[in-house]
């Protein structure tokens, strides 16, 4: 079978794209939030950049979005190099509503293109690339994670996942790989682990066993320069890697991991929605891929088609996912993984890369519908565009989770800096919550205190004390915080029974700053990183010239 060949320039593939995003994000177009599951967890990480960067702090770690903005290492734990984007909207007088729906508009965008980049490569053919590419940006599951879960991270992950997967396979699999796909498996990589830790666990456990799988292919010089690129990927986000790696292995937090397995996979009612009502057009496009290729040919047997067993093992995949992503897939059996998956918090989340790799067989199905007519570019426009908004209806009438579009009073108060988010994440696993609720943002401490400022993490007060005594802070204790007096000593801190900073107050009268500074290894991976960022600048307008 010989698809026909369409010819569409850029500047179309552009256009329709544009309108593609337009149609996505119809459910935002507006000036108020759709309340959803991580929304005021993803508003407060970006109040507390645009407050931090107000205040000249640069990278931000700390963030003061947890129980009476005692600070939490927010930043550390949960990527958040792509929030800096609505808070520098925020910064200069943005409202935070039309910030975040900005924020959510750039990532479909970035979707978009990154996907369709993504699956041409994956399938050889821009055309199979963009309908796999509406299909994937459209399917059940982004939607859900945009509109309904507002999991800001795992959005950014997924636009860029296809892109990222791609590029690996090309390495992996070409003698002599394109050496324009190097920067682009950087930047996808690097965009992935800067926005959601846990997908880029899957991106590189898929890595690695499409590794062992294809490990023919794999040889010396090939492993030297997957080596390089590991390297590169590790020094231009050592500023977030570091960090997070010592206060993973060093600070004992507090984060939810789900309990049983079973209880946590969709069970049959919604993985039905998700596989016929969700993704309709993924449905009818995978249908059409099965038929013709089991059936289509009469002369070569299914088994010996080329372009059948190239696709095959992403069908595979995929509908390995899905059952592993439902409650009947038997996880709590599985004892020695149990924990690391708890981690991981599947199974639901390989709805994801189920998507994924679905989309690259139901791209190529609706290839093949089109294969014995007179395709035109008006046609390929007005099908992509129909099959995007045949989506987006499907999934807003027929989901089984509700996308709620009122405005909670409550949230008001938030975006006022008057807290009610109470989300324990990231504290100390054995830290007294209600303590820090009966504290509020008040220093305990026998002492005279005047001129009492306290801006986000940075405390600065005066003193006067008989004798030598303490004072508790409304800070946790996290490694990095430095205190100071008014000759420039650095003063010991310590941590309470609570985890709350207590610092020394000599007898006599002085002036005390506390900050976070961070540790001497996260200032050395910021400076790493921002020299590889420049490097890498510079290597490509340096390759740019030299083919102009």
């Amino acid at each position: 079978m010989v698809i026909p060949k369409v010819k569409i320039c850029n500047k179309i593939y552009c256009f329709l794209l544009i309108s593609l995003g337009l149609i996505l994000i119809i459910p935002i177009i507006d000036t108020k939030i759709i309340p959803g599951h991580d929304h005021i967890f993803h508003i407060s990480r970006i109040e507390a950049i645009a407050e931090a960067l107000k205040q000249g702090v640069f990278p931000v770690r700390m963030c003061v979005d947890e129980i009476q903005f005692w600070g939490a290492p927010t930043c550390i734990f949960y990527p958040s190099l792509f929030c800096y984007i609505p808070a520098l909207l925020k910064i200069v007088g943005v409202p935070i509503e039309i910030c975040y729906n900005i924020f959510i508009s750039l990532i479909i965008y970035l979707g978009l293109f990154a996907s369709w980049y993504g699956f041409s490569l994956l399938t050889r053919s821009k055309y199979t690339g963009l309908f796999s590419s509406v299909l994937y940006i459209s399917s059940g599951y982004y939607l859900f994670v945009a509109f309904v879960r507002n999991a800001l991270g795992e959005l950014i992950a997924l636009s860029f996942m296809p892109l990222a997967i791609a590029c690996v396979i090309h390495i992996i699999n070409k003698t002599k790989a394109n050496i324009k796909i190097y920067p682009l498996a950087i930047l996808s990589i690097s965009a992935i682990i800067e926005s959601h830790v846990l997908s880029t666990v899957f991106l590189a456990l898929f890595v690695l066993c499409y590794s062992v799988v294809n490990y023919k292919k794999l040889s010396f010089p090939k492993l030297k320069k997957l080596s390089f690129l590991v390297l590169i990927l590790f020094l231009l986000n050592a500023s977030f890697i570091v960090p997070f790696l010592y206060f993973y292995k060093e600070v004992p937090i507090s984060v939810h991991f789900i309990n049983d397995f079973s209880d946590n996979g969709l069970n049959i009612t919604t993985l039905t929605y998700f596989t016929i009502f969700w993704n309709f057009w993924l449905i009818v496009s995978l249908y059409i891929f099965l038929i013709h290729n089991l059936f289509g040919s009469k002369k070569v047997p299914f088994y010996k088609r080329k372009q059948l067993n190239y696709y095959a093992r992403y069908f595979l995949l995929g509908s390995l996912f899905v059952f592993a992503s439902s409650s009947a897939f038997p996880w709590d059996y599985l004892y020695p993984l149990k924990e690391f998956f708890k981690i991981m918090q599947f199974p639901w989340r390989f709805l994801g890369p189920a998507s994924l790799f679905l989309s690259v067989c139901g791209g190529y199905g609706l290839h093949i519908l089109f294969q014995k007519i007179t395709i035109n570019q008006n046609k390929i426009i007005v099908f992509s565009l129909l099959i995007c908004l045949c989506q987006l209806i499907t999934f807003t009438y027929l989901t089984p989770f509700r996308i709620y579009g009122n405005w909670d009073m409550y949230e008001k108060c938030y975006w006022n800096r008057k807290p009610f988010y109470s989300d324990k994440d990231y504290l100390y696993k054995n830290m007294d919550a209600s303590t820090l609720d009966k504290q509020s943002n008040n220093y305990i401490t026998d002492a005279k205190i005047t001129d009492w400022d306290k801006t986000l993490t940075n405390v600065s007060f005066t003193y006067e004390t008989p004798t030598d005594t303490i004072i508790t802070l409304p800070l946790v204790d996290y490694p990095g915080y430095v205190a100071t007096n008014r000759e420039g000593n650095i003063l010991p801190i310590t941590g309470n029974h609570n985890h709350m900073i207590v610092v020394p107050l000599p007898k006599g009268n002085g002036q005390i700053t506390v900050k976070y500074k961070g540790l001497l290894s996260f200032k050395i991976a910021d400076y790493i990183s921002a020299i590889m960022l420049v490097l890498i600048i510079v290597y490509s307008f340096l390759c740019t010239k030299n083919r102009i």
